[in-house]
């Protein structure tokens, strides 16, 4: 999946969003709903993450599968996706403003280090 990378408010090019998570340390995941959960890509990528130790977020508000995921993780207190905060966890879930998330994820990342 390509990203926009946006530099002082503007578009400064698209870039890959498999190396963003590598270099963040942290799994973006976008999917389609599927007859059976074994086939959506989601489940597998949060598998794949938490198997290496790393933070998962749902972004819930794009809607599609990750929605479903997210309020399936929300009803469970969000065990095993990271330890963050449940407000963060459910900002992640709920907010349509992605600018803001970035920065919380950001920030996240920066005091775990």
């Amino acid at each position: 999946m390509k990203i926009k990378s946006i530099e002082n408010g503007k578009v400064k090019g698209y870039v890959d969003a498999s190396n963003v998570s590598r270099e963040l340390g942290a799994d973006f995941t976008t999917s389609k709903i599927k007859k059976n959960k074994a086939d959506e890509g989601i489940r597998e990528e949060i598998a794949l993450a938490i198997e290496n130790g790393i933070p998962v977020f749902v972004v819930g508000s794009v809607g599609g599968c990750s929605s479903i995921v997210a309020s399936e993780y929300k009803a469970n207190g969000w065990q095993g996706l990271n330890d963050a905060p449940l407000v963060m966890n459910n900002e992640f879930a709920e907010s349509l403003d992605y600018v803001m998330l970035s920065k919380q994820l950001l920030d996240y990342l920066n005091e775990k280090q």
